[in-house]
């Protein structure tokens, strides 16, 4: 095999295992420091990895669309796309798994192993040396977010979905680019904007002219046809439910109060809410900047993703 193709497993399983126990233990400590009882054994990595959205999850899991908060008005699980919790019971009955929470700590840090893969696979295939993809490997997995990557969260499942498309795409596999970008946009609504990474990439493979004529090789077109459609299911399954196919779209808006807004008016805002609000925004504002290195190497397409992602947060 050439090196490009080559997965370090060890190391990758190694980096997982290494940052979940420390996080764990972060999050012990953190427990104590509080003045909170902390709970030990198995019902410690419960009650660490299992917390806000993940409950989300478990009603979808438990009651099915349509569970509405009592206690947040507005607020019900239609805020929450349908991927993970079909995973997570799918994973509950082949492996005959009671506890849903304990299926999706065991569902995203398998996924997480996958996702480093394809990080990995992705910075190779880029040209970088396999320092480059290894460092990259190791600092994904100790990101100090990144106790969501066991938990019942979409993030190791859109991570995975994510890499996976990036890299199809560069080894122009549209049929499994198309897929994981359906996959994809049926995980989280922000799942959509692989599109942008999709059209980038073909442009850059085909040149200007070629890829103004998609009818000489239609298959490669196929991911951008692909993409959109885990959103539409969802969209169409809404509709039919509530006669509403945005139902997401106003669970969040009346329940957790969020809108779009301009970016122009949001980071002032974000500087005048206090000092964890700035470190936040000056935070992403230098990751942006960092960007500008994925256009020095000419990695146009990463660059376009970056940008609209970065956008899309602020």
């Amino acid at each position: 095999m050439q090196a490009a193709q080559r997965t370090p497993w060890g190391t990758i399983i190694a980096a997982v295992a290494v940052s979940r126990g420390l996080l764990f233990l972060v999050g012990l400590l953190t427990l104590q420091l509080h003045g909170r009882d902390a709970p030990t054994g198995w019902d410690a990595w419960i009650a660490l990895s299992c917390r806000w959205d993940c409950n989300w999850y478990g009603t979808i899991l438990e009651h099915g669309y349509g569970y509405a908060s009592p206690g947040q008005s507005g607020a019900t699980n239609w805020s929450f796309y349908p991927l993970l919790p079909l995973l997570v019971a799918a994973l509950q009955a082949l492996a005959g798994i009671d506890d849903y929470r304990a299926a999706g700590m065991l569902l995203s840090t398998t996924l997480l192993v996958v996702a480093l893969a394809l990080i990995h696979r992705h910075a190779r295939l880029l040209g970088n040396r396999e320092g480059v993809a290894v460092t990259s490997v190791w600092l994904v997995a100790f990101l100090p977010q990144g106790i969501v990557f066991s938990s019942t969260y979409t993030e190791s499942l859109f991570l995975a979905l994510l890499a996976g498309t990036m890299v199809a795409m560069r080894q122009q596999r549209s049929p499994a680019a198309g897929l994981c970008a359906a996959a994809l946009s049926a995980t989280r609504s922000n799942g959509i904007f692989i599109l942008v990474f999709i059209l980038a990439t073909l442009w850059m493979q085909r040149g200007t002219r070629a890829f103004l004529r998609p009818w000489r090789e239609p298959i490669a077109y196929l991911p951008l046809l692909m993409a959109p459609l885990g959103a539409f299911a969802f969209w169409t399954y809404a509709f039919l439910s509530t006669g509403d196919a945005f139902a997401m779209t106003s669970s969040v808006r009346h329940g957790w109060g969020w809108a779009w807004e301009s970016p122009l008016s949001n980071l002032p805002m974000y500087w005048d809410l206090g000092f964890n609000a700035r470190v936040w925004m000056v935070g992403s504002l230098f990751a942006a900047c960092c960007t500008m290195l994925v256009l020095y190497y000419r990695w146009y397409a990463e660059f376009a993703l970056a940008v609209v992602v970065f956008i899309l947060v602020w």
